[in-house]
Parts: C-alpha cells; structure tokens; sequence
C-alpha cells in the first residue's frame, strides 16, 4: 500500500471529490483560462481539467495532469480575484494531496493565508474544504496542530433535530413496547416508562444517569435492522448524541455495521438520519468508523468502503 488514510481523510476526500464535480463548466473554464498557452491551447487546458475532475477524480497525474497544478494553485490563492474558482481549486488541490496525488505542495501556506475565506463559502463547501484540511491533518500531510480552526458543520440541525425528534414522538405503542422488551423482556415496564419519558419529557436526549433504563434496551433495538422498533431507537440516540457527542462510539460502531440499512429507509426518515450522523462526522473528533483501518484511496476496494452521502440542499444551513 503506497499511500493510506483512515475513514475522516478517506471521508473527506470523497466529499471533496463529490463537490467538484458539481461545480459549473464556466468555473472550469475560468481556471484553465490561467493555464499559459506555452504549456497548454486553452481548449486542451479546459479538457484536462474536467478530465481531472470527472476520470481522475481530482487526483493529479505526472506526465497528464500535473501541468495543471502551478494554474490551480494560483486559482486557490485569488479568493478577491474569482471566489467561485478559488473554492473549486482549492477543493482540487485538497482532494489531490488526501488521494496521494503528484501535488508537490502540502498546502499549508495555501491555509495559513486564507483560513478565514474559507469561512466565507457555501455551508456545505466550507464544511467540505474545513475538514479537507482537517483530513490532512490526520492523515499527518500537514503539522500537528497548524489547523486552529473548529471544523463546522453543512447541516443544519435547527432543521434536522426537529425532524429526527417528531420520528420519536410519533412512534406507536406497539413499537414503543417492542423496544421496552428488546432485552428478552427483562424489566420491560420499566424500560417503557423511561423510555416515554426520554421522548415526551426530554426531546428524545438520554440522561447520563439513564445508561441502563432505557438506554440498554435501545441500544439493542438499534442493533437490528429487522427490528419493529429499530428506527426510534436510532433517532433516540442519535439525537443524544447530537446534543452530547458519539462518546459511546454508538454510530462509529454502527455507522460501520448498517450504513446500508440507513441507505433504505424511506426518504424523509433517511435524510434525517444520514444528516444527523454526517454532522456527527464533520464535527466531532469521537466519531470514528474503522478506528485501526487504513484505506488506499486509489485502490477500487477503498470505494466498496459505506461513506456519507452529502444531505440534500433542504437540511443544508442558509
């Protein structure tokens, strides 16, 4: 294994990479219009780039792409000049060095000078770009410690809490009763009462003293995707560890075991989901999928690996 990152760098690049490949043509076109016409006719400029973008993956290539690298750095030093084109390079340029591209550069000046740009873009773009540099961090491409800024989140979660609260709340007795008795009906009653509680009482948040009842017999519904009640489980300690941190490892743990059953809900149940658990990811250093995992970016069996999906436009911040 030539080059290997763990899941938040591997994250953080797939994101990058999804992000890019949004972005315009006329944005494309902007950067390679800086390509010099010695090195590359503007028209092979603009088709390098977006096959750098769309076939490489923005993982810069010596002897094809590379020449692009000089005109991309530029771009993501002019965010007065050209915004847009200072966002996408970059986005390129942190993508590349995650992937163990041909940039030379560790893009550490490229942070120290425009950190607080950064802050200015789009929240889902400057979630992206934050934890790019946060990913290079970990994956130890950048000096412990030169990243002074807290990674923020592109979710929303005055919209996403709510979302994942009314979930809880609207759940009938028969599925509420079916976690209660999810610990082969041991002191089920007991479970049920709490458990009413920690929805109607406490907006669906797990007291710190409530680390058995409910919390076990949740934690076990939670488990199984077949479960009647696996669904409000999940919303209840996603939204407890929304308001505390995943300092139980619940969603690293389960983020790796059923990503895909989270895939299947239906649809407003799985974006409430995907949103709460991605803005676990982008702000919280505990969550942590694969803790002892490290993944070749280039390598195909690196994408067979379950990651975040972005949340749709309607859970992003404004």
């Amino acid at each position: 294994m030539s080059f290997a990152v763990g899941f938040r760098p591997l994250q953080a690049s797939h994101d990058l990479v999804h992000l890019a490949r949004q972005a315009p043509l006329s944005t494309l076109r902007r950067i390679a219009a800086g390509v010099p016409t010695a090195d590359m006719a503007q028209d092979d400029a603009l088709r390098a780039l977006a096959a750098l973008v769309h076939q490489d993956r923005c993982r810069l290539v010596a002897g094809r792409t590379l020449p692009l690298h000089e005109t991309l750095l530029l771009a993501a030093t002019l965010p007065d000049e050209d915004f847009e084109a200072f966002v996408l390079a970059t986005m390129i340029l942190l993508a590349d060095r995650l992937q163990g591209g041909a940039g030379p550069d560790d893009l550490y000046w490229h942070w120290d000078a425009n950190a607080e740009h950064y802050l200015t873009a789009g929240p889902v773009e400057r979630a992206a770009v934050l934890r790019g540099f946060h990913g290079l961090a970990e994956a130890g491409r950048l000096p412990a410690g030169s990243i002074h800024l807290q990674a923020t989140s592109g979710v929303d979660l005055g919209r996403v809490r709510p979302d994942l609260r009314a979930i809880a709340e609207g759940a009938p007795d028969n599925v509420l009763s079916a976690i209660a008795a999810a610990d082969y009906g041991d002191r089920a009653a007991e479970h049920l009462s709490a458990l009413r509680d920690v929805i109607a009482a406490q907006g669906s948040v797990l007291l710190p003293g409530q680390a058995w009842t409910p919390s076990e017999v949740l934690e076990l519904a939670s488990h199984d995707p077949a479960h009647p009640g696996h669904l409000v489980a999940t919303v209840v300690l996603l939204v407890t560890a929304l308001s505390r941190g995943d300092e139980q490892g619940w969603f690293s743990y389960r983020w790796e075991q059923q990503a895909l059953a989270y895939e299947r809900l239906e649809p407003a149940a799985r974006w409430a989901v995907l949103s709460g658990i991605r803005h676990l990811y982008e702000t919280d250093p505990a969550f942590q999928p694969y803790p002892q995992a490290l993944f070749d970016p280039t390598d195909h069996r690196a994408r067979l690996i379950p990651l975040l999906t972005i949340a749709d436009r309607p859970h992003a911040s404004r």
